[in-house]
Parts: structure tokens; C-alpha cells; sequence
């Protein structure tokens, strides 16, 4: 029988007038570090210096997930209420290692 460990982390950003901006990074930092788009060694794209939450069920993604979408910037139109004025990017990493 083969067994696994997975974990499951977590970033959110949005990509507004060309610039990253760490959506799950707290309101209260004073000073916001840059964010670079690198790949790493393994080949894989990641974003450096952005906060990453570690998930264990679906109701702590969803609150992640909310918590994000409150950082957005968002500004009424004439076509909506609510239009959004930058990308979201929300990338779930799943890591497994067979035992």
C-alpha cells in the first residue's frame, strides 16, 4: 500500500497598472515588499516574497480566499457596480511525497 503526504499552501495577488500586489499580506505592514516573478531550480514560476498560508480543510481556503478579494481594488462603472480594475491570481500549491 502506498501512502502519501500532501499539503496544500496558498498565494493570492492581483496584477493592477502593471504591478503585483500581495493580497494576503497585512493591512498593517508599512512597508510592502516588491514582488518578483522568478523560476526556480525545479523549473516551476513563483513569486518571491509573496505570503503563503498553508491550507488544512476547504473552509480555511474559502476564508483565505475572502480575506483576499477584500484587498481588491474595485471601482463602479457603467456597466457594473462593482468592476474590477485588476487581475486576481489565486494559486493553490499542492506538494506530495510518497512515504
Amino acid at each position: 500500500m502506498t501512502t502519501f503526504d500532501v499539503r496544500l499552501d496558498c498565494y493570492m495577488v492581483e496584477i493592477y497598472k502593471g504591478e503585483l500586489k500581495d493580497l494576503l499580506l497585512s493591512k498593517k505592514v508599512a512597508e510592502r515588499p516588491k514582488l518578483d516573478v522568478k523560476i526556480n531550480a525545479e523549473g516551476q514560476v513563483v513569486i518571491k516574497n509573496v505570503v503563503i498560508r498553508n491550507l488544512s480543510t476547504i473552509e480555511e481556503c474559502n476564508d483565505v480566499f475572502e480575506r483576499g478579494l477584500g484587498g481588491r481594488k474595485v471601482r463602479k462603472t457603467l456597466m457594473n457596480d462593482e468592476s474590477s480594475r485588476s487581475h486576481l491570481i489565486f494559486s493553490i500549491i499542492i506538494e506530495s511525497t510518497n512515504r
